[in-house]
């Protein structure tokens, strides 16, 4: 059975946004701590490989209203998260004014969605639909739900929002693909949740 620890030495690091946000370390999940850590960490692995400065991580985390603690926080939070996730001052990198987080392509769910839908529009670009199928397939089944489930500030949401927006056109070339394969009965269901979820999206 999964349990749960603040860090240790065994299995690969993985890292998990499309939904909850999650890190596990092989299979055992790891505890991230509060808000705080949760909101800056997500925000890190939103902008992957990209340097975040502490002012952007304070708008993240408490929006147009910090205390006037806010960037003390975020340090704080960053070095508490260092010493929770395994290898973590390797992972969160100090960098000029704020910090970058490092991973791989295979450690981060987000990274794998932009990677399968690559592949999915390169098997379409070759002429392969089937393929691209499988690809979409893939890239919706990462897919847990909101970012931080909806415990989250505006920049957060909007984040959310705009991901969204992308799973469904993941969806909806989806369907469109499998109905040209000649699929049209095994849609049905999926289609009526998805209708069903979205009831005011047109297409």
């Amino acid at each position: 059975m999964r349990g749960s620890k603040v860090a240790g030495g065994g299995g690969p690091l993985r890292f998990n946004l499309l939904g909850a946000l999650e890190v596990w370390e092989g299979g055992t999940k790891l505890r991230l701590g509060g808000a705080i850590q949760e909101r800056v960490l997500l925000m890190l692995l939103l902008e992957s490989g990209k340097m975040l400065p502490v002012s952007r991580l304070v708008e993240a985390v408490w929006d147009e209203d910090p205390p006037a603690t806010a960037p003390h926080q975020v340090r704080k939070a960053v070095a508490d998260l260092r010493r929770r996730i395994p290898g973590g001052s390797e992972t969160l990198v100090t960098e000029g004014p704020g910090y970058r987080v490092v991973v791989t392509e295979t450690q981060l769910d987000l990274a794998e969605f932009d990677a399968r839908l690559r592949t999915a529009k390169e098997a379409l670009a070759a002429g392969n639909p089937a393929r691209a199928v499988d690809a979409l397939q893939a890239t919706l089944a990462l897919w847990r739900g909101p970012l931080l489930s909806g415990e989250s500030t505006p920049v957060i949401e909007r984040a959310s929002v705009m991901l969204e927006e992308r799973r469904l056109a993941a969806a909806e070339q989806l369907f469109d693909l499998r109905l040209g394969l000649g699929e049209s009965a095994e849609l049905v269901v999926d289609l009526r949740q998805l209708v069903h979820q979205n009831p005011l999206r047109e297409t």
